[in-house]
């Protein structure tokens, strides 16, 4: 599920086109299509502040990343 997950992530956001904002809103629907995410959150990377939408510097910048750069951290089910 993990790395399903990183990729279907990096995916939508690299089809973003430039100029265009990440919503974090859509990275929630993403995660939710993927088969065996139950719950999820969204952090700026290594805080506890959640993560909030992005927006391009220009309208010729593009937002990218990769499967790499993406963190899955498992919570143990309660």
């Amino acid at each position: 599920v993990e790395r399903t997950l990183r990729i279907a992530l990096a995916g939508y956001i690299s089809s973003i086109p430039p100029g265009y904002p990440l919503y974090v809103s859509t990275l929630y629907a993403v995660a939710r299509g993927v088969f065996g995410v139950q719950d999820i959150s969204f952090f700026r990377r290594g805080t506890s502040e959640p993560l909030t939408n992005a927006y391009p510097d220009s309208p010729r910048s593009a937002l990218r990343t990769d499967s790499s750069s993406i963190v899955v951290v498992q919570t143990p089910a309660s």
